[in-house]
């Protein structure tokens, strides 16, 4: 994801330099705004070439690299299949990345560990096994896979054919740096292992440096390419009892919250997946984020979701306490707050930590008091290329943001129009506030 302005964007060698390339990655980089060239990856002035072993630089073919062990980077099958990228053209305004490499990846164990002189990758990961490790940063810790029509709790879950039955099996016994892949259907928090049926406290807890994906269809052996949430639509759902009707009739019954993240890392991720059910109705614990509830300095991405259906006293469909969340690409609608955030209550710390909603949509939700889509009691609120519509509130029928020094609401390319009861954007109480 870097750029250079004129060639380079990863790397510039210049005379009498001899550079050495060892179980690394180049990929997604520009030189004068143009990334399909070789030297948008590597800017050669020296009379010796870099030398490159077991690499992977995008555009240049194994004989332009030369050396041993390296991946056609002219071949699109040999794409690194990162968790996420940034766009080089971005740079250096662009945010976001996350550059763990996914099942499929062409770069896992795809290194010689004997060039490697670490035990233990960026994250603290084992680094070698059987002298051969991952190209670029981080090692794989492998996959677990869950299937509810054919998966078995007793299996390995270590692929489609010995896939695990519930997504709380996997959860709990999922390490940091590992993946769970989960086909379609509709799971549970009060199913799997140490559950107790129609426990309402029961959720599906993120865990640090896990990624969770959904969307996979529930035959064969899908891959990555298979996957398809709005097609194979995988369902985190709070209706124990299995009753809702409309308008959340019928919801007493359900978990107070769907998702929860406490204290997860960075690295924790939730893609693919409808978020709906949940009720959190009762004490102040348990009042929060019928959805999502995030606490405790936790700072999860969740990418390609549908947060939806979901009530509670404050944050309906997301309640942040604390903690950071990055919301991309992803759907919150049709939330029911009796309180303040129908779709999502914010409460973070300005210095440290953000909601940041980015290419999301925000729609009808509902709050009884104050914040429609978002209501911003404390720190930074980020809005980047988002749509708020048809949510209703008598405050601040789009966004209700508190008015004071420790509070910022920003939104750039967004679009707030159309909510219903109070103003679209709205400054609540006090003096000194910033919206942006």
């Amino acid at each position: 994801g870097n750029n250079a302005s004129i060639a380079g964007g990863a790397m510039a060698s210049d005379l009498n330099s001899f550079p050495a390339i060892e179980n690394s990655i180049l990929w997604n980089n520009s030189g004068n705004q143009i990334t399909t060239t070789p030297e948008a990856s590597v800017a050669n002035y020296s009379a010796a070439a870099p030398t490159f072993k077991n690499s992977l630089v995008q555009n240049w073919s194994t004989a332009d690299l030369g050396g041993s062990g390296n991946l056609d980077g002219t071949d699109p099958a040999n794409d690194p299949r990162f968790v996420s990228e940034v766009d080089p053209l971005g740079a250096p305004m662009a945010i976001g990345g996350d550059l763990r490499l996914l099942l499929g990846s062409p770069a896992i164990d795809a290194g010689d560990g004997s060039l490697n002189d670490s035990s233990n990758e960026l994250l603290g990961h084992a680094r070698i096994h059987n002298n051969i490790i991952d190209l670029g940063t981080y090692e794989s810790q492998g996959s677990l896979f869950v299937r509810q029509s054919s998966g078995d709790d007793g299996n390995a879950g270590t692929d489609w054919f010995l896939a695990f039955a519930t997504l709380q099996k996997a959860l709990d016994v999922a390490v940091p740096g590992q993946g769970i892949y989960v086909a379609e259907g509709t799971y549970y928090p009060d199913e799997g292992p140490g559950q107790i049926s129609g426990d309402r406290t029961a959720t599906f807890a993120l865990k640090s440096s896990v990624l969770i994906y959904g969307g996979f269809p529930d035959s064969g052996t899908p891959t990555l390419a298979n996957r398809d949430p709005a097609t194979h639509e995988t369902i985190l759902s709070g209706d124990l009892d299995q009753n809702d009707g409309a308008n959340f009739a019928s919801n007493d019954n359900n978990a107070y919250q769907v998702v929860t993240a406490d204290a997860t890392d960075a690295f924790a991720r939730l893609d693919g997946f409808t978020i709906t059910g949940g009720h959190a109705d009762r004490n102040v614990a348990l009042n929060g984020g019928g959805g999502l509830r995030c606490e405790n300095s936790s700072s999860p991405t969740l990418s390609n979701c549908s947060i939806r259906g979901n009530f509670a006293t404050s944050g309906g469909g997301i309640f942040i306490q604390n903690s950071s969340l990055t919301l991309f690409r992803s759907t919150v609608a049709y939330n029911h707050a009796s309180q303040e955030g129908g779709g999502i209550y914010s409460n973070t710390n300005l210095d440290e930590q953000t909601l940041r909603i980015i290419r999301s949509t925000l729609a009808n939700n509902r709050a009884d008091a104050e914040g429609g889509a978002v209501f911003n009691l404390d720190g930074l609120t980020e809005l980047i290329s988002s749509t708020v519509t048809g949510n209703t509130a008598p405050l601040g029928a789009g966004i209700g943001s508190y008015d004071d020094d420790a509070t910022r609401t920003r939104l750039s390319g967004t679009l707030v129009r159309d909510n219903n009861g109070g103003s679209d954007l709205e400054l609540l109480e006090e003096e000194d506030g910033d919206v942006n």
